[in-house]
């Protein structure tokens, strides 16, 4: 069983085997794009606990997140989410400090992300980081093997969030 982060309705959220399903739908004859968000959900629902009022917002989500796996789509719309900051690390004190670091400029900011510090070994090998600490906005790599400054991490941070914004 694989669990899968995706963003739903701005939220990140885990489902167990999301790939699978969508290997499963991919050779189906469903072309009807109706039917085949019908059946995403279903078949997600059979392995995750999907909230009634939110199964709309589900379907169109999964059908976007297929239509990435598939080729269809390039990337999912970031339109509504909140930007992700991660700080990859393996809890040294280098990776620590930078970790309190970066949640007192989003408090101090006011910055509105889905923050997380990640030092789980395998989560970090299969995002490909060679190097910690590392940071990503956006799945794009802002700083790898140091910690600046505040200041300069201030700054960092926020052009990353000013370029992934003004790609929208």
């Amino acid at each position: 069983m694989s669990v899968k982060q995706i963003n739903i309705g701005g939220s990140p959220v885990g489902l167990s085997d999301l790939d699978e399903i969508f290997k499963q739908i991919r050779d189906t004859e469903i072309r009807d794009k109706e039917e085949l968000k019908n059946f995403l959900l279903k078949e997600v629902k059979s392995k995750n606990y999907v909230p009634s009022q939110m199964e709309d917002t589900y379907r169109e989500a999964l059908f976007e997140e297929y239509q990435v796996f598939t080729g269809e789509l390039k990337a999912r719309s970031t339109e509504g989410a909140v930007p992700e900051i991660r700080v990859y690390g393996a809890g040294c004190p280098r990776c620590e400090k930078l970790d309190r670091m970066t949640m007192d400029i989003i408090a101090n900011k006011d910055i509105t992300a889905d923050y997380r510090y990640v030092t789980d070994a395998r989560e970090i090998a299969d995002q490909g980081i060679l190097a910690t600490p590392t940071m990503t906005v956006n799945d794009q790599v802002v700083l790898t093997g140091n910690v600046p400054g505040p200041q300069q991490l201030e700054k960092l941070i926020t052009q990353a969030l000013d370029k992934t914004s003004s790609r929208k």
